[in-house]
Formats: structure tokens, sequence, C-alpha cells
């Protein structure tokens, strides 16, 4: 005979099942947590084998300073990251401005030349309008390492890269004009802006450096180099600070070589000095005589002229191209 179920035993029965189902989902996720924990505790028993973490985790306090050191150790990687992507950032800002991203001059033949010869006439004009003590001088034949192009202009393909050539030309240029501006000269020194070419090496020539056979090439740079010669003479003063005014400079600018000639190779015989000490009038100057001590430093330490050559190369870093979204059908 089969008992007949009541509706009250129904509502017990489905009362037990609900209560199985309950318990078990929370048995499982306590079960979980329990295995997360076992997780944390074997990785702290593994670093506590290490023998100066189990020191310090011995120590009284110890763990305290861990948990203090880590947090000061996130702070300061924290910190460089954000001071290496603002330095980064400027120099992806300087490589818009070096491009001419977005003008029309970089990217036209005709409005790259009218860019030059303006460029050009306001350095000539500049210096024409300064005093003597902050003057840059410039050459006959001065063009901005672009003389090439007095007569003729660039192909459309050409721009570009003569875009930037034109941008950095300048740079360097306003670079050495502020140098001597800045620069104290007790002596001021006649500056001259000698030369600047471009001496980047040639396409043949950089395919020729093949990597050893067995060793797979180096990855392809992204970065944009150009490399220039710059010839001046001037003071000392105003080289230290125009090698002081390229690395300050937001541009990234490496020098990679300096080299310094005096067009004094000895120092003056005593006669010589004698001769440009002594006024025509004054053949016997009195010691000690005030107003002849400025001339005799004048003689010995002023109008030393330097002739500088430098190589300097000028990075560009471009911004990453984002590769395109990809969107859905």
């Amino acid at each position: 005979m089969n008992p007949q179920i009541k509706p009250d035993q129904i509502k017990g029965l489905g009362l037990a099942v609900a209560s199985c189902v309950v318990f078990g989902g929370v048995g499982w996720i306590g079960w979980s947590a329990l295995q997360e924990a076992l997780g944390e505790a074997q990785a702290f028993a593994e670093r506590k084998s290490v023998p100066r973490v189990a020191a310090a985790v011995g120590h009284p306090g110890g763990a305290a300073k861990i948990s203090q050191e880590t947090r000061e150790l996130a702070n300061l990687n924290q910190t460089a990251r954000q001071r290496l992507e603002a330095t980064v950032r400027t120099w992806q800002d300087s490589w818009r401005e070096t491009s001419g991203e977005g003008e029309d001059w970089s990217t036209d033949p005709g409005k790259w030349k009218d860019k030059l010869i303006e460029t050009r006439s306001t350095f000539l004009q500049q210096s024409r309008e300064s005093n003597g003590g902050v003057r840059v001088s410039f050459p006959d034949d001065f063009y901005l390492s672009l003389g090439q192009f007095q007569q003729k202009s660039p192909s459309p393909a050409e721009v570009p890269d003569l875009a930037r050539q034109l941008m950095v030309a300048r740079r360097l240029i306003e670079i050495l004009i502020l140098a001597k501006r800045d620069a104290k000269e007790a002596y001021p020194t006649p500056c001259l802006f000698r030369t600047l070419e471009r001496i980047d090496s040639a396409p043949e020539q950089e395919a020729g450096l093949k990597p050893p056979p067995g060793r797979p090439a180096p990855p392809k740079s992204s970065l944009a180099r150009m490399t220039f010669r710059l010839q001046i003479d001037s003071s000392p003063e105003v080289l230290f600070e125009f090698v002081r005014g390229l690395e300050k400079d937001p541009w990234l600018f490496l020098i990679q070589e300096l080299v310094v000639e005096n067009e004094q190779t000895q120092f003056p015989s005593r006669s010589e000095i004698r001769k440009k000490f002594e006024s025509p009038n004054q053949t016997n100057p009195e010691p000690g005589n005030a107003a002849v001590r400025p001339k005799l430093l004048e003689v010995l330490a002023g109008k030393e002229k330097v002739q500088s050559t430098l190589q300097i190369e000028s990075i560009g870093w471009p911004r990453p191209v984002s590769p395109p979204s990809s969107s859905r059908p």
C-alpha cells in the first residue's frame, strides 16, 4: 500500500533540499577562501625560507617594516615612472615642432624654400642689429647647412626630412645666440659661426653593417637620428654656455665629439707683451700704475679665442603609432 504524502511533508522536503543547496554553496565559498589562504600561507612560508626575509620577520616589528618598505618602493617606482613619462612626453612634443607636423612648409617644396630664406634672413638681420658684445657673426655663405638648395627647390619626397634638418639647424644657432648673450665674459670676444654640415652616414654604409653569422639582426630603432658638425670661434665662456644650453634644451641633443683649439699655440714672448702693453707716449710705465693694469690683463687674459668643433646628434622621439581598433561587423 502506497502511503499518501501530505502537503506539509512536501514543504518540509523542499526546505531540506534548499538548505542543502545553500549550505553547499557556503561550504564551497569557504573552501575556496581556505584554499586561497593556504596558498598565501605557503608563499609566505617560502619567503621565510630566504635568510634575510626570515630574519626580518622573526624580529619584533619586522613584518610591519617590510610592509612599509614595500609601500615606499612602490611609491618610488611610481614617481620614477611618472618622471620618465614626462621626459619622454617632452621629447615627443619637440618632435612635432622639429618635423613641422601639421604645417604646410613641411610638405610643400615651395613653402619650405620660403621658410629657409626667411630663417636665414632673420639670423643675418639679428646679427647686424646686435651690438658687439652679444653679436654672433655669420660667414658670407651662411645657409644653415642647406646651401645646395640656394638655386633650386627640393622634390616633394625630400621635404619631410629637410624640414627637420632646417628646424634642428635653426635650434642649434638659437642656442649659440643665447649662449653669447648669457655668457659672463670678463673680456668680450667676437663669436663667429663658421660652418654647419649634416654628416649622417649614407644608407648604403648602414646596409653594409651586417650582424655576425648566427646572430639575429638588431631590431630597427623607431628613433629619428640626425648628426651635425658645427664649428665656431668664441671665448671659452661662450663655449661652456653653449654646451650647457644643449644639455638643458628640451630637444634631445647628444654631444658625440668636442675638439677645442686655442689660436694662441704658445704663450707670447715678453717683448711682444711689452709692445702691446706700452702706450706710444709711455715707454717706461711706472710699476703699479692703475691706469695701465687693465691693458695688461687684457693682453694676458682677455680676447682669448678658441676654435671649437662639435659633433652633435639630434634624436627625434616620435609618438608610437597606435594600432587600428578592430570593430566587429
